[in-house]
């Protein structure tokens, strides 16, 4: 949705950045209801001075993502922004809305915030980094479980920030979906007996699944690399929430699953 769309505020300054100096995404909770909107969150920052003297300028972030899935235009993507200092020049801010300490967004809203940084990436034709707020500043944003779900998928998984220079411009089809179908395939079938990289992940997952999910490996001896008795409860329990078949075996359905929810 464009600024105008949300009925935002005309900014006060605004310094511009052309995008072949983004390097990253950084990712924000707003700590807040779900339910703020927008504006809510311009107002604070414009009329608090919450982004430090002399920064109110405008809602901080460049992009803000609602529980719906909803994607609104902040202060945009050629536009500095003012949400992790020394980062802001060369970091592109998205904002999640609402507060993902103990829980994870919505289905609809991991999607698009995965849709978003693979288009940004894709249109910057660039290897982009994963940044939490918290990777600038002392801070619990984006939520400890949000940033350690981000972080497993970042870290060594091939996600949007690692895509390579212009595959957003593929042929045919919706390039997002495309390249997610290919991910999902490129993953490994995992049951338990199975040990490695791959079950600490999943592992990872369902901590950040929490619940049922997150207790079961939490009191079964962590994320350790073995698809024990406690891995198995714990990956049926995400199953249970949906899935067609509740059987403990990681394939291309549970990805899905552990992956957008």
């Amino acid at each position: 949705m464009s600024r105008s769309g949300w009925n935002a505020r005309a900014p006060i300054n605004s310094t511009s950045v052309p995008l072949s100096d983004r390097t990253g995404i950084t990712v924000h909770h707003s700590a807040t209801p779900p339910s703020a909107t927008p504006r809510s969150i311009q107002d604070h920052h414009m009329d608090t001075d919450h982004l430090a003297p002399g920064r109110a300028w405008d809602i901080g972030y460049n992009y803000l993502i609602d529980q719906h899935g909803k994607i609104y235009e902040g202060r945009g993507l050629n536009t500095v922004g003012a949400h992790a200092p020394g980062g802001n020049t060369q970091t592109i801010g998205i904002c999640v809305i609402g507060d993902y300490h103990s829980s994870l967004p919505t289905h609809e809203a991991r999607v698009s915030l995965l849709a978003l940084i693979f288009h940004i990436s894709g249109a910057a034709g660039e290897y982009f980094i994963f940044y939490g707020h918290t990777n600038w500043i002392s801070t619990a944003c984006p939520g400890n479980a949000l940033y350690n779900f981000l972080r497993l998928l970042f870290d060594g998984m091939g996600l949007p920030g690692r895509i390579p220079p212009g595959h957003d411009h593929g042929n045919g089809g919706d390039p997002f979906a495309n390249w997610m179908e290919q991910l999902i395939m490129s993953l490994p079938t995992l049951q338990q007996g199975s040990t490695g990289a791959g079950v600490r992940r999943v592992q990872g997952l369902c901590v950040a699944h929490g619940g049922t999910a997150r207790h079961e490996i939490e009191s079964t001896g962590g994320i350790d690399g073995h698809f024990g008795p406690g891995t198995d409860r714990a990956v049926r329990a995400v199953q249970s929430d949906g899935a067609p078949t509740v059987d403990g075996i990681v394939g291309r359905i549970t990805w899905t699953k552990l992956i957008t929810g």
